[in-house]
């Protein structure tokens, strides 16, 4: 994608607005958890299968 930082860095400023956040860490850690709310409990976990270890796979 071809867009410049500050395009980028706006679009960031309407998003913190939106959800009343201050940066970046803090938009990071309520998407893991909305992201954990809305995992089902017997729903593989998505953030664990990225941790597992590829040769477990088989």
């Amino acid at each position: 994608m071809n867009l410049a930082d500050g395009t980028i860095k706006v679009h960031l400023h309407h998003i913190f607005q939106k959800l009343e956040i201050s940066n970046r860490t803090v938009l990071a850690a309520l998407a893991i958890s909305r992201s954990e709310l809305h995992t089902a409990p017997d729903e593989p976990d998505s953030l664990g299968l990225l941790r597992q270890d590829p040769a477990s796979a088989n």
